[in-house]
């Protein structure tokens, strides 16, 4: 599957929430959700003059492509204010950095490692930028750099820092001396993914992510909700954890949930992103899935092992699995999601 992840930042209202999808974060306390997105909704500010950085782990792979969208609120007076990494376990393989000039450099290394390759271009404060960054890590690697959907920076060099030709993680980082804001993040590798006629494995362009939320009862309703009807125990933009939930014993139960509709009539879904909250309260092991009910007929995504707290399952849907093409938005409008319990 190309399209691996990807973050809206609306559905949090406390720092505590972001390292609950992101594999870590720094210092999630200055790292905090607030209004002033792009599009009217949130971002992630970091509220520090340090450096924050947030963190995905994945698998290995050669390829990645990385996606997000930024803006500082001071002009920078130092380099790395700003990177996208991608790192083999601890180890920085490759990435973008702003420089102290506002220009991007390609790096292999780390922050202060070989330059592969510096844009002309530079990026101004106070200003909402869409960096893309693209990287084939091998000894003799590619690289490319767009910034709001226009080539930057292209070249080949080095891009392998190890012993390995390849990443499996994803850092990003803002701060050091800029307060600073991100939104609309995305990351892709460089398979083919499950429409190979629009496989998402190059850049995807200046893109919105939008989060939805359930607002009515689906066809299945076999999960016991704490009160009143089963969506409106699932419902909050932030989950509230105990205060109210649903919750099941039974193998195979399935909740499904109408959604909201999209905030947008046109324009194309390159994918959908299930975000299950969950825990088990007991001994032993048990796994979810999320549940798809369109056109009359329920599939089943991937089982995905349950802690004992409270956490994030993202599950990506790239294509409707009644059609086996990508999602129309009338589509997504009709669809219901919801949790299997698997095991």
């Amino acid at each position: 599957m190309a399209f691996r992840f990807s973050d809206s930042f609306d559905h949090y209202t406390t720092a505590a929430q972001v390292p609950l999808k992101w594999s870590s974060v720094g210092s999630p306390a200055n790292i905090i959700p607030v209004a002033g997105g792009r599009n009217g909704t949130q971002a992630l500010y970091n509220t520090s003059s340090n450096a924050r950085t947030i963190n995905k782990v994945l698998d290995n792979q050669p390829t990645w492509i990385v996606g997000i969208a930024f803006k500082w609120v001071t002009i920078l007076t130092a380099t790395s204010s700003f990177y996208i990494e991608c790192l083999q376990s601890s180890t920085a393989q490759v990435g973008v950095y702003i420089n102290g000039d506002g220009t991007l450099s390609v790096r292999r290394g780390g922050s202060g490692g070989t330059i592969l390759g510096t844009t002309v271009n530079s990026l101004s404060s106070s200003t909402w930028y869409y960096i893309e960054f693209k990287i084939l890590i091998d000894n003799s690697g590619t690289y490319s750099v767009h910034v709001n959907g226009v080539d930057w920076l292209t070249g080949t060099g080095d891009t392998q820092n190890t012993a390995n030709n390849y990443a499996n993680q994803i850092q990003i980082m803002a701060g050091l001396n800029s307060q600073s804001y991100f939104d609309d993040a995305y990351i892709c590798d460089g398979t083919t993914g499950d429409d190979p006629s629009h496989p998402n494995n190059d850049f995807l362009g200046d893109v919105r992510i939008v989060a939805i939320f359930p607002d009515a009862i689906g066809t299945y309703s076999q999960w016991t909700p704490t009160s009143g009807d089963n969506y409106t125990c699932v419902d909050e933009t932030t989950p509230n954890d105990d205060s109210d939930y649903v919750a099941t014993s039974g193998i195979g139960n399935i909740d499904t949930y109408n959604f909201e509709s999209l905030p947008v009539s046109s324009g194309t879904v390159l994918a959908i992103q299930c975000n299950s909250y969950a825990r088990k309260d007991d001994a032993g092991s048990r796994s979810i899935g999320n549940a798809i009910y369109y056109n009359s007929i329920l599939y089943s995504g991937s089982e995905q092992s349950v802690g004992d707290t409270y956490r994030y399952y993202p599950e990506i849907f790239e294509v409707n699995p009644n059609t086996n093409v990508r999602w129309t938005i009338s589509e997504l409008n009709s669809v219901e999601i919801g949790p299997k319990l698997e095991e």
